[in-house]
């Protein structure tokens, strides 16, 4: 819209300056003549553009705006319209269909009207009416009604003058015709502004006044050229200082933004007392927050604590009850060796007795995490040799008691220490169990089947010697109700299988664990 309003002016201004030139040439026939033909230039200019103008009269500036067909048609048309009109008048020599010249008296140039002459200017004159009621359609909304007849009276004064130009019966004289009708058109587009038919920038003095935000204009002398009512004051070194630091400067409950404009400086202020209020409701939260955080760290560390000493609590616990029921069977041992018919049998029997109770006191102390012999506090699992060792140390002491163990393991890997334990515990129940019955040759297998950990056992004892008068014994007549527990919270198994020599006996054990 801009565009628009500038070519209009710039048209106003060639009009007048073509005009004195051609007052200083009258002789130069040629010269003269083009010049003529230049005054339908901006004359066919104006028009136009007043057409333009109003077409975009309701259209947001820098929008990109729907381009239908209908429009495209429109414009397109408008502009073929003024190209052929400027280019019918700049033409003129070669057909004299708008202006007819010939040499006067006194050797002056004198024109008259061609056959295209009327049709040409009403062209001119529909295009200019034509955006006239575009203009005043768009603007009936306006309360301004005598603004509005100004603007229309102007714009009468300017029809009537062109059309007693065009008549031949101007009632001014000839060179000053130019003069009047830019001096109208200028008229004319005033009121247009001034109406609000026209939108214009303009009240810049009541927005600074009554805007909510404190800032203000300077000019470069240092003045204040504009400023709103809540605007304050600021020093000529304040503002270089806040230029220099290209960025905001904290004055009080305030940040000072100053930034150069085209002819002066901007200055405004931002009110920041709710930011440092929410500020500091933020830091007194996070302070708050880090300070139960602190406290639940150390009620978290004493929970963890508390829970470990009764973990610890517990396998102690259970250590004790398993110790205490090996310490009196040790104790009764040891209280009968004396008095023993077999010394040697019974010194056997301690010794093995001994033993597991040390290496089963060392699986309570892993398990608890505290195994005094390894400085490796998070061992979860042990190789299956040592396991094999174990079962090892524990059948030389048992030949002792008249039981020899060939011990295969066919597995290898790692098992974890409950698993550990209690097939360990399961071993030396195998071992006490031929000892009561007088001592065996054995064989012990451990191996891998499908997915069970399966530990077989085939000592050299008369199956009948199992046999009741109440049927064949099961598991729970030969093992303790404490093991076939443990046993069962693995998901294991015992079984006994008889032979014609000899029996079996085996424990499975799923390798996925225990139920949670």
């Amino acid at each position: 819209m801009r565009a628009i309003v500038l070519s209009i002016g710039v048209s106003l201004i060639t009009l007048v300056g073509l005009h004195y030139i051609r007052l200083q040439l009258v002789h130069v026939h040629w010269l003269d003549r083009y010049l003529c033909y230049g005054y339908f230039v901006p004359f066919i200019t104006i028009p136009y553009a007043n057409l333009r103008l109003a077409l975009k009269l309701d259209q947001v500036e820098n929008k990109q705006t729907k381009r239908t067909a209908r429009y495209k048609v429109l414009r397109y048309g408008l502009l073929t319209l003024y190209l052929g009109q400027i280019l019918l008048v700049l033409s003129n020599d070669y057909h004299q269909l708008i202006l007819e010249s010939e040499i006067g008296p006194h050797n002056q140039l004198v024109f008259t009207y061609g056959i295209a002459f009327y049709p040409f200017n009403f062209l001119i004159l529909a295009v200019l009416t034509c955006g006239l009621a575009i203009i005043l359609i768009k603007g009936l909304a306006n309360p301004n009604r005598a603004q509005i007849i100004i603007f229309f009276a102007a714009f009468g004064l300017v029809l009537i003058a062109l059309t007693h130009y065009i008549l031949g019966r101007s009632f001014l004289h000839n060179n000053e015709l130019v003069v009047m009708a830019c001096s109208l058109y200028l008229l004319f587009y005033e009121f247009g502004m001034r109406a609000n038919l026209i939108p214009i920038n303009r009240g810049y003095k009541a927005i600074f006044e009554n805007s909510s935000v404190p800032m203000q204009i300077i000019d470069p002398d240092g003045s204040v050229y504009l400023a709103s009512k809540h605007a304050q004051e600021f020093t000529p070194e304040f503002i270089e200082h806040c230029l220099k630091l290209n960025k905001p400067c904290e004055l009080v409950d305030n940040l000072v933004h100053a930034a150069k404009i085209r002819g002066g400086i901007i200055v405004w202020q931002e009110d920041i007392r709710e930011l440092k209020s929410l500020r500091e409701d933020l830091r007194q939260s996070t302070r708050n927050l880090l300070r139960a955080n602190r406290l639940l760290a150390k009620k978290h560390k004493t929970e963890a604590k508390t829970l470990l000493e009764t973990e610890r609590l517990s396998i102690f616990d259970n250590l004790d009850t398993l110790l205490s029921e090996n310490l009196d069977k040790l104790n009764e041992l040891i209280l009968a060796y004396p008095d023993a018919e077999d010394q040697n049998l019974a010194l056997g029997q301690i010794l093995t007795l001994l033993c597991f109770i040390k290496r089963r006191s060392s699986f309570y102390l892993k398990e608890l995490h505290l195994n005094p012999q390894s400085d490796d506090q998070q061992i979860e699992s042990l190789d299956v040799q040592d396991l094999s060792t174990l079962f090892d140390e524990l059948a030389d002491f048992a030949q002792y008691v008249n039981v020899r163990v060939l011990n295969i393991c066919n597995y290898q890997g790692a098992l974890r220490i409950d698993y550990f334990t209690l097939l360990y515990d399961f071993f030396f129940a195998i071992l006490a169990l031929c000892s009561r019955l007088g001592g065996a040759t054995m064989i012990t297998q451990f191996e891998v089947k499908q997915d069970d950990f399966l530990l077989r056992f085939t000592p050299s004892i008369k199956p009948d010697i199992f046999d009741s008068p109440s049927g064949r014994t099961t598991a729970r007549e030969l093992f303790s109700e404490t093991l076939l527990t443990a046993i069962k919270g693995f998901n294991g198994e015992v079984q006994l299988k008889h032979f014609d020599e000899s029996i079996g006996i085996s424990l499975s054990l799923p390798r996925g664990g225990r139920d949670v």
